[in-house]
């Protein structure tokens, strides 16, 4: 993520990783991006996720 980020000069703040586990929770936090919980997924809703989404076309109420 961070080698992307530096590649396509891009700010962190314009970032957002969308993932189903914690492990992808961990990801974002790691490379200080937002993270939005994908409930279709694999994983389990935990409670410190602030931002989730049920399904793909809730994204675009997230990010305005």
């Amino acid at each position: 993520i961070l080698y992307l980020i530096k590649k396509l000069n891009i700010n962190k703040k314009q970032c957002v990783y969308i993932g189903d586990t914690y492990v992808d929770f961990l990801t974002a936090k790691k490379a200080k991006i937002d993270f939005i919980f994908a409930e279709w997924g694999y994983g389990e809703k935990k409670n410190f996720y602030s931002n989730s989404i049920k399904d793909i076309s809730s994204l675009k109420k997230i990010l305005k």
